[in-house]
């Protein structure tokens, strides 16, 4: 009775329980009653109490979540292992369709978890394929034609401003409603309000890339769209006391580098909005707490002097979920748990830095001085994390000071000096007059500063953290970058200057260490830095341009910087397309040199077909030529209009879409089916256009054969000939419509119709049909009409007025509201009903 008295009361209480239950009958009765009857209440409840636990005992509630699937455990590890996926992510981007404890039940009784078909038959029943979690959206802020973008003064770039400006609302994503309601079957990380992603694999929102995003976002006057961007950090931040990596609960163990505080300072000034600083301003104090505690240390430099500085510093003894094999893969020449772990913190510690990965994390010596092998991540002091915190204590003491809190203002504003001062001391070279990480392994007379270069040694002077003389520092730092030839890289700056494999090294270059360059020589305040900043800006614009061009108008994660343009390669994935933070730092360079940039050289040759422009391409490489020869307005004019333009390869995206007009580029790559379903979307009266090569290639599609579906073939019907292709032909020659044209716009006789074609004269374009005049009288004559008159002025054509009028009437003759259903048949093809409220 105790033991089980004690799972409920305290140790107290059961001493005092055992002590008057047994206690012999005393002299007044009525008071042993009373003791009595208020034990048995208790001896109740106890009873009660046991009864529940036996329950609860008998049936658990769910005591698992979803991250005991994709982020670490047996399931994880043998999915990921079985190579079903080609890439890791992807398995880990799925989500379940039955609750955790349920999907790991059935995990249980799969007997041969090495066996590929009943692992993708597991996989098959119990989860569904990445992207169920999100769906597009349209970016409430979105107008066509931003009028900011005017100040760009070259045409073409303005025009491919507008294009770039078009590819938000390809990016825009939001959370679907069941992400919110079941939370415990995705592995995304639920936010309120719509987002940008990156693109490609990355499906969800990522910390320092939106920093980015939204330089874009504000060139493009999309307000809005950043506001609920900062808004949705705001909501992560409460959960965790940080920002994650990215979007998903595999990456709540790191964060990336903490540029929230930028983000809402360029919020703030392109907007004057105080609300969001208000809401804002404790997040942003609660995140650089996190960064302080958790990634902060005393360091003493080569002069013995005491300095708090911070690393990216991850402990993890897992591999990463969405890129799990690849760590397996990493940690194979690690035999201790103890030497795999290192490597695994050492990996997960890089991808908080953003930079996954590069030499500046390698080993120095041996034979895997270029390998992620080698790394080495927390032994590396960032000069970089140190300058971003910096300057987020300087743009907390402006948010203050713009909110009237002068006593916060100047707390952050000691803060700032301070670091400042820390930064100078432990990171800046007085002979190389440059920045350089620490490597706390190194001692060779410099201290422990490693004489490297990488575009981060910029940061402090695009986050404004120099303590002498920032235009002098600017002068210095344009030398350097002109006396080591990193600067004259034909289209802009490259990772670091080592050759490697990894994809954050040369001769790749990424838009957000351009722009830190550019913009920190730019705002030095010194003529020849901001004139170096301009030749950076202008080479790398112009290498993206000519990518651009190169893969029919796709915007990429990274560039080849050097030899001949083109897109970046290495790393653990192909390289993606998108993509957010390239659209935005071209759009801020844009807005920023709109009136001094300058297109250089022509368009590149541009051909349609996808297998022919390679081709193209790749002759014109081997050839030794550029492939910018010829000016090619085809492109120009996609970007400038509202015009659907995808491949025949794409085209059943459109389906289920009606178009006004369907251009048919070149028609030899085209297939009976391809022409029948994008004819299929033209509207009614709509135009369709052909271009052909030549005569010869109608002919080579009516000798096209075509297979016929086996549910027209019968025992009776085997030779069952499709003829669609030539009843399509067959039907020009009978179309009143339809007009055959050389390329000097010539009528040709395709049938005895065009005869009857009269050349159009100049008093014929001010001449209206005679239906259509009609259809205008109709249409004024009705338009005091409260109800019917808006649905009127609605019609095209004159069948759609009377249809509607006469229906209406005769529903209800005083034209008030009324419910009609409309059938309308064509030939014997279809019905189509139409139901309308008036």
């Amino acid at each position: 009775l105790e033991v089980l008295i004690s799972t409920v009361f305290s140790e107290e209480v059961v001493v005092f329980f055992i002590i008057i239950y047994f206690t012999p009958r005393c002299s007044s009765y009525h008071y042993y009653k009373s003791i009595m009857l208020f034990m048995n209440f208790i001896t109740i409840g106890v009873v009660v109490v046991v009864v529940l636990v036996g329950y609860v005992a008998s049936n658990p509630l769910p005591t698992n979540d979803i991250c005991d699937i994709f982020c670490h455990g047996p399931l994880l590890d043998v999915i990921q292992k079985s190579r079903l996926f080609q890439d890791s992510k992807y398995f880990v981007d799925m989500a379940l369709l039955y609750d955790p404890d349920v999907v790991l039940q059935a995990f249980d009784t799969v007997e041969n978890k090495t066996d590929p078909k009943a692992l993708d038959m597991f996989i098959k029943k119990y989860f569904s394929p990445p992207g169920s979690e999100l769906k597009e959206c349209q970016p409430v802020d979105w107008v066509p034609r931003p009028k900011s973008f005017l100040k760009i003064a070259d045409e073409h770039f303005r025009l491919w401003a507008y294009f770039v400006h078009g590819k938000w609302k390809k990016l825009c994503r939001e959370v679907t409603d069941q992400v919110k309601t079941e939370p415990n079957r995705f592995t995304f990380i639920s936010v309120p309000h719509p987002f940008i992603i990156p693109g490609g694999r990355f499906r969800e929102f990522y910390y320092w890339d939106t920093y980015w995003i939204l330089k874009g976002l504000l060139a493009s006057e999309m307000y809005e769209t950043a506001r609920n961007m900062i808004l949705n950090f705001a909501t992560i931040i409460d959960q965790f006391g940080f920002v994650p990596n990215g979007g998903r609960i595999y990456y709540k163990n790191r964060s990336q580098p903490p540029l929230l505080t930028m983000s809402v300072w360029d919020y703030y000034q392109a907007t004057k909005d105080k609300a969001v600083l208000v809401n804002m301003l404790p997040r942003l104090e609660k995140e650089l707490q996190f960064w302080y505690k958790n990634r902060g240390f005393v360091y003493k430099d080569e002069n013995g002097k005491t300095l708090q500085l911070h690393q990216y510093r991850v402990d993890t003894d897992l591999p990463r979920a969405e890129s799990y094999t690849e760590d397996l893969a990493s940690a194979s020449l690690e035999f201790t748990e103890a030497g795999k772990k290192r490597i695994w913190s050492d990996i997960v510690s890089a991808c908080e830095s953003g930079i996954d990965f590069g030499t500046r994390w390698f080993r120095r010596d041996g034979d895997l001085n270029k390998t992620v092998r080698s790394i080495r991540t927390r032994r590396i002091v960032p000069v970089d994390l140190q300058a971003i915190l910096c300057g987020s204590e300087a743009v907390l003491s402006r948010l203050y000071n713009v909110l009237g809190d002068q006593t916060m203002a100047e707390v952050h504003q000691k803060k700032y000096q301070r670091m400042k001062e820390d930064l100078h001391d432990a990171f800046w070279d007085p002979i190389d007059k440059m920045w350089y990480d620490i490597d706390l392994d190194e001692r060779d007379g410099r201290g422990a500063k490693s004489p490297t270069f990488y575009p981060s040694n910029l940061a402090p002077l695009y986050f404004d953290c120099v303590l002498n003389d920032k235009k002098k520092v600017g002068q210095q730092i344009a030398k350097y970058l002109e006396e080591n030839g990193i600067s004259s890289m034909p289209y802009g700056i490259p990772s670091s200057m080592h050759a490697s494999d990894e994809q954050w090294d040369r001769p790749n270059g990424w838009a957000p260490h351009n722009h830190m360059v550019i913009e920190g020589l730019r705002k030095s305040g010194d003529i020849f830095a901001q004139q170096i900043a301009f030749k950076v800006a202008q080479n790398w614009i112009d290498g993206v341009w000519f990518v651009f061009f190169q893969y029919a108008g796709k915007m990429f994660e990274k560039y080849r910087v050097e030899g001949h343009y083109g897109i970046g390669g290495g790393g653990e994935y192909t390289v993606q397309e998108g993509f957010g933070w390239t659209n935005g730092v071209i759009l801020d360079l844009l807005m920023t040199y709109g009136e001094e940039l300058k297109r250089e050289g022509p368009y590149p040759n541009y051909a349609i077909h996808r297998k022919k422009r390679m081709k193209l391409i790749m002759k014109k490489l081997r050839a030794g030529k550029a492939s910018i020869n010829e000016e090619n307005q085809f492109e120009l004019f996609i970007s400038s209009t509202e015009i659907r333009y995808c491949y025949y390869s794409e085209t059943h995206k459109i389906l289920g879409n009606t178009y006004g007009m369907c251009v048919l580029q070149d028609f030899e790559a085209m297939t009976p089916n391809l022409l029948a379903r994008t004819i299929e979307t033209v509207e009614g009266g709509g135009l369709v256009v052909i271009l052909l090569h030549s005569l010869h290639s109608i002919r080579q599609l009516h000798a096209m054969t075509m297979d016929v579906h086996s549910r027209y073939r019968t025992e009776a019907h085997q030779d069952v000939v499709a003829r669609f292709n030539e009843r399509f032909l067959l039907s020009l020659a009978s179309c009143k419509t339809c007009l055959l044209l050389d390329d000097e716009l010539n009528v040709l006789p395709l049938s005895s119709a065009v005869s009857a074609i009269d050349p159009a004269s100049a008093e014929a374009k001010q001449k209206v049909a005679s239906n259509a005049t009609e259809l205008k009288q109709l249409i004024e004559s009705m338009s005091d009409a409260p109800t019917v008159g808006k649905l009127l002025k609605q019609c095209k054509t004159l069948d759609q007025e009377h249809i509607d009028y006469e229906v209406v009437q005769s529903v209800n003759p005083e034209f008030n509201k009324a419910v009609v259903r409309i059938n309308v048949t064509r030939g014997q093809r279809q019905t189509i009903q139409g139901i309308g409220y008036y």
